[in-house]
């Protein structure tokens, strides 16, 4: 998975947490199962684009400047 794919992935995730909090605001069913799905899919997303960044070979010329 590359970079690009995680960060995709974030933001599928923000678009689902913002369908689901419009559910919640409208009092519809299943809006709390819709925020915690994209909960954990932002989670994910966000522990992939951590790992991809600290295994970055110019991570540590970046941190030194």
């Amino acid at each position: 998975m590359t970079l690009r794919h995680a960060i995709a992935i974030y933001f599928f995730s923000l678009i689902i947490e913002t369908v689901g909090v419009l559910f919640k605001v409208l009092h519809l069913p299943g809006a709390d199962e819709v925020l915690v799905f994209a909960a954990i899919i932002q989670t994910v997303g966000l522990i992939v684009i951590i790992m991809k960044v600290l295994k970055h070979p110019k991570l540590k010329d970046f941190l030194d400047h």
